[in-house]
Formats: C-alpha cells, sequence, structure tokens
C-alpha cells in the first residue's frame, strides 16, 4: 500500500520549508530509516526519513519548492504500484535535480544577458541581498549553483544575518506571549567532579545535568506538560523530552533528546554527543526537532556566574547553568571552600507556580550533589 509523506510540522513555529536535496532518486528502492528528502526550515536543515519500505515516488516538489506544513512531497510505493489515481492530475516538478542542484539534463540556451542561476541560488541570492551579477557559477554551463552562494565573499555574513533574525524572531516571541519567572539556587559539584575525572572526560558535566533534568521532569510532572494558546491548557508530552541548547555556525539549535526519563548517564551521553553533533553539522533528523518542555543552557565553562536564559516559544522551562567557581560555604557544620555553580531556572507561570519551580530545582540539586555509582 502507498504511503504518502507530507512535510512534518517540526516545530511550533514552522509553518513551511523549503526543499534542499532528493537523496535517493524516484524509482530507487528505499528501507525504513533512509533519508529521503533534506528541507530547510526556520531553525535548521532537517533530514526526512522513509517510514516504511518501497519504491520511491515521484517527488512533487523540485529542490528549492517552498512546502506549507502538511503539503504532499512524495509517496513510497508498493513493488509494481502505481501512483494513486487521486493524484494522477497534480504535474511531477519540472525539474528533476541532484542533491547539489545541477540540473539533471541539460538547460536551453538563455536569452543573451540572462543570468543562469538555479531558482534554489536565485531565492538565496534574494534573502542575502547578493548580486548574482558579481558571482562566478560552478554549474554546467557557467550557471550558478547553491554551492556559489555559499563560498560567496558576503555569504557567510549573510546566513550569520538570517540566523540571527530567526533567533530574534523566536526570542521575542518567548518574552511577548510567556509570563516567565524564575528561581536560583547554588549547587554543588563536587561530587560530580570527582567523579568525572575517574571517567577521563568519558562524561561532561552537561550529561550530569541532564541526568538531574530528567529525573526532576519525572518526579514534577507539570514540567513535562506545555502550554497550549489553542485551548488556553497544559498539554502533556507524555514523554520526558529535553532540548540542549547548542551553538553552531548557523545560530543557536535546540535539539531534543527525546524520551530520556529512564536512560542511565552512559546512554544521556551518547545521546547528548550524537545530538551536539548533528546540530554543528547543520543537519537534524525528526527525532532531534521533537518537541521538548525543558532545555538545557550551561556555560560551566565560560565567564559568567549567573544568567538568564529564554525560554523557547513551544515548551515550558529552561535550566541555565552558570561557570563552575569555587565558593566559600557552611558545610557540615564548619566552613568550607566547595567547587560548584549557579543555576537558574526561568519557567513559564502560566501554568507552573513558584512551589513547583523550588521542588524542581531542589530535585536537580539533590541528583547532583549525592551522586554516586555509575
Amino acid at each position: 500500500m502507498a504511503t504518502l509523506i507530507t512535510l512534518p510540522k517540526l516545530s511550533a513555529t514552522m509553518v513551511e520549508a523549503t526543499v534542499v536535496a532528493w537523496p535517493r532518486a524516484a524509482g530507487g528502492r528505499v528501507a525504513a530509516g533512509d533519508v529521503i528528502l533534506e528541507v530547510e526550515t526556520d531553525k535548521a536543515t532537517v533530514t526526512i526519513e522513509a517510514p516504511a519500505a518501497g519504491v520511491l515516488g515521484i517527488p512533487k516538489l523540485a529542490v528549492g519548492g517552498v512546502a506549507q506544513v502538511g503539503q504532499p512531497l512524495v509517496y513510497i510505493l508498493g513493488e509494481n504500484e502505481r501512483e494513486p489515481t487521486t493524484d494522477a492530475q497534480e504535474p511531477p516538478p519540472s525539474v528533476r535535480r541532484a542533491p547539489s542542484d545541477a540540473p539533471a539534463s541539460a538547460e536551453p540556451t538563455p536569452v543573451s544577458g540572462r543570468i543562469r542561476a538555479s531558482p534554489l541560488a536565485r531565492r538565496l541570492a534574494r534573502e542575502r541581498g547578493v548580486d548574482l551579477h558579481q558571482l562566478q557559477g560552478s554549474g554546467p554551463s557557467g550557471r550558478i549553483v547553491r554551492e556559489d552562494l555559499q563560498v560567496g565573499a558576503s555569504a557567510p555574513a549573510d546566513h550569520q544575518l538570517r540566523s540571527r533574525r530567526q533567533i530574534a524572531a523566536r526570542v521575542s516571541a518567548s518574552r511577548r506571549d510567556i509570563p516567565a519567572f524564575a528561581a536560583s539556587r547554588w549547587i554543588d559539584l563536587e561530587a560530580v567532579v570527582a567523579e568525572m575525572a575517574r571517567y577521563e572526560r568519558q562524561r561532561t558535566a552537561t550529561d550530569y545535568f541532564l541526568l538531574a533534568i530528567a529525573r526532576a521532569i519525572d518526579e514534577v510532572g507539570a514540567f513535562r506538560r506545555v502550554w497550549d494558546a489553542s485551548t488556553m491548557r497544559p498539554r502533556d508530552l507524555l514523554k520526558t523530552n529535553i532540548g540542549l541548547v547548542v551553538d553552531s555556525d548557523a545560530g543557536v539549535l535546540i535539539p531534543t533528546l527525546a524520551d530520556v526519563g529512564r536512560l542511565e548517564l552512559s546512554e544521556l551521553a551518547e545521546r547528548r554527543k550524537a545530538a551536539v553533533a548533528a546540530a554543528r553539522s547543520g543537519r537534524l533528523s525528526e527525532t532531534l526537532l521533537a518537541p521538548a518542555s525543558v532545555s538545557l543552557s550551561s556555560l560551566i565553562r565560560e565567564d559568567a556566574d549567573e544568567f538568564e536564559a529564554i525560554i523557547s516559544p513551544d515548551q515550558t522551562a529552561i535550566v541555565a547553568v552558570g561557570r563552575l567557581m569555587e565558593r566559600v560555604v557552611a558545610y557540615r557544620g564548619e566552613v568550607a571552600i566547595r567547587r560548584g555553580c549557579m543555576v537558574r531556572l526561568a519557567a513559564d507561570h502560566r501554568h507552573i507556580d513558584g512551589r513547583a519551580a523550588a521542588r524542581f530545582i531542589g530535585v536537580i540539586a539533590r541528583v547532583l550533589e549525592q551522586r554516586v555509582g555509575s
């Protein structure tokens, strides 16, 4: 039976995406889990995998085309199966392109004076304010393709500007729509630092904080829920999903570590490494864009004692971790110098109150300060 692939809603703010590449050719066999499509959203380049095995149908949108959420993109067909007749009148894309956006066949000779450029290159040039007349095309017959804009003199700055605009839109929406409040606490990390030393960098402080946040979500169930503006009530995600703020060349990205409530530290560390690598490569899978209720933003190796992080518009809270430092504290009835950090929790006051926030940050402290074993 034919399986229709539509453009999924990959974030709360996403309404459309641009087709970047079709890695598999139409008519070729695909297995469940194979990457069949790459799209660029308002957050990142996302890979879409085949949900079932079969034969890839004819793409309904060429590279460079813009699809709306829910729009049909391609069918995965059974052996000797034809495209469903309901789509018989839908025209196939006018040009079938390879991932590099070069044409599959030669173009007609252009009108004199016309710039040779792919549709995707033209769109990127408009967005970045790049004059195509100033670029040398590397495609067939000197055609300007996407890669030429990526290596152009102004491309890096323009790409960064675009990323900053996307970040600005998200943080502005957060400030406008979420009545956030904060709760802070000093957390002693001597036990964590000692354990990290035994494992010789196989584990990071981030891994321990992810574990502590997962345990806190499980104990304080309100933090598994997110506010649904359409129903004006919180919605339970049913799973412990944590976002991780990652600084990349594409700007700040927040990949999701999904369903981590029962994972042990070693498993969390592997998931964290994979998520960071994917974010910094600029390509995230659908799983890494799953909804999350709480995110972690850590500057534990930086120079800020404490900072305020901004809640993602589709989440409930964010945990901000300041630098690891020594502090004179009262410890077991004596004055001692201990290593630790300030942790600041920002939470959505529409459904989280002060007592729940205090319990949540208290669980984080307990897990980290009493950390013993594997």
